[in-house]
């Protein structure tokens, strides 16, 4: 489960404004037992795992790092706007997190089978959602390659996530696909 900060720090006093999300008996935010229905400020862990659950940590992990090891931040000059600029490094370095996001999912999945002796099924749908993830978590980044395109501005890439996040998980439900990257399959 990943590490939401937001519930770690919470303060004493829950602002007036601004999201809150219930906890349900006996969950702790920052350290402290809370009642049951207590509001802590932040957006609850599942909503936030939604997509990224989908994508294995180590293509997350290199296209970042990809990312910041060749890229400098995009800055127009005057009388340029960003789908002016060059984003031909930024349209690789994408495709190299596609192409591990989509490799990456049949290997993991050949992994944890040999590990439990089970025969080799390829994973069609887990690699299916995992690309869709791949790329509508890459889409709402700063500096996204989708910034290329004329019509293209940040917002869709934060609306495709929350949009995304409504279906994704229920859609993997009604196929009966989990993302269980690092778990061993029963036999």
């Amino acid at each position: 489960m990943a590490d939401n900060r937001l519930l770690r720090n919470t303060p004493e006093k829950l602002p007036t404004e601004g999201p809150a999300v219930t906890l349900p008996a006996g969950e702790t935010a920052a350290g402290k037992e809370l009642p049951a229905g207590a509001k802590v400020p932040g957006v609850k862990e599942d909503t936030l795992n939604s997509i990224v659950q989908w994508i294995p940590l180590e293509t997350i992990g290199a296209y970042v790092f990809l990312q910041s090891l060749f890229l400098d931040p995009l800055k127009p000059e005057a009388g340029q706007t960003l789908h002016d600029l060059n984003y031909d490094a930024r349209w690789n370095v994408f495709y190299i997190g596609l192409a591990l996001t989509v490799l990456a999912v049949p290997l993991y999945t050949a992994v944890k089978q040999r590990q439990a002796t089970a025969n080799f099924a390829m994973p069609w749908g887990e690699t299916v959602i995992a690309t869709i993830a791949f790329v509508l978590w890459a889409a709402a980044l700063p500096d996204t390659p989708a910034g290329d395109w004329k019509w293209w501005t940040p917002d869709y890439g934060v609306a495709a996530i929350a949009v995304s996040a409504v279906f994704l998980s229920p859609i993997a439900t009604l196929l009966n696909i989990r993302a269980q990257w690092g778990k061993t399959p029963a036999s």
